[in-house]
């Protein structure tokens, strides 16, 4: 990443849509607008030799399409990349690309704030060559997503609002059962997501995730803190002071807690 801002390039066919996210990016004192391109090929030459940190890209154009660009593309070539697009299907195999964000158009504002917002936050955190090494070996079909060493997902897509979001497992501090439903907690928002607890719980890596009782799952990376109640019961204190109770019939699982909350 550069020194003083992240350095963007915008990639899509249609000139209104590039103006609008160039207009949105302007707002945003941390992002650098380092280029536009009308096509694949064009995008392919600009990030080979610009080197952006971040790139806004397409997914149809009519030379290449968003993916035919990543599969010209070397290891250390690769940015973050955030897909832009009309079309929603596309959305499984963006996220099968490691993409870092998926965007419908038309862009909303708010939106594109909070996809910014994870930009920064992931930048400050990683490095661009593992996210790199992974795009360019899906890319160029030498692995599959079920391929992989972990078969735990980095990401939990979910319909949100009209809306397709992808979150890192890492953001997600606790979910709750909601009746039929499950409630997802991050730091900053809440949703509630079509599924059941017990299939998230199945879903997520197991490692990170603990059932504490029977309508709560909790990150382990965000516990910080537990302490004794009443009866021989404990509570779970998260981030942000949340308090849930540890069921006593997990007792057993609190060596393991806390040994997750001290690291």
């Amino acid at each position: 990443m550069g020194a003083e801002t992240i350095r963007t390039l915008i990639v899509d066919d249609e000139p209104l849509a590039r103006e609008l996210v160039a207009r949105l990016l302007y707002s945003q004192p941390e992002f650098t607008v380092v280029g536009t391109c009308a096509g694949g090929e064009e995008a392919v030459r600009a990030i080979r030799e610009i080197g952006p940190d971040l790139v806004f890209l397409d997914i149809e154009m009519p030379d290449l399409s968003g993916f035919q660009v990543l599969q010209r593309l070397a290891p250390e070539d690769i940015p973050y990349v955030v897909f832009v697009t009309a079309w929603d299907h596309y959305a499984p195999r963006a996220f099968d690309v490691h993409a870092f964000d998926y965007l419908l158009k038309p862009v909303e504002r708010d939106r594109f704030v909070e996809c910014l917002d994870r930009v920064k936050s992931a930048l400050r955190r990683e490095g661009l060559t593992e996210l790199a090494e992974r795009v360019l070996r899906f890319a160029r079909g030498q692995v599959r997503p079920q391929e992989s060493t972990d078969p735990s997902p980095r990401r939990i897509s979910f319909q949100h609002r009209e809306r397709l979001l992808s979150l890192p497992v890492e953001e997600i501090v606790w979910i709750e059962a909601a009746d039929q439903y499950a409630r997802l907690h991050t730091e900053k928002n809440d949703y509630l997501l079509s599924r059941s607890l017990s299939s998230l719980e199945e879903e997520l890596p197991g490692r990170w995730f603990m059932r504490i009782h029977r309508s709560a799952l909790v990150n382990l990376r965000f516990v910080r803190e537990v302490r004794p109640a009443e009866f021989g019961a404990h509570w779970i204190i998260l981030v942000g002071d949340r308090r849930l109770r540890l069921a006593r019939s997990r007792r057993e699982l609190l060596d393991r807690l806390v040994e997750a909350a001290s690291t």
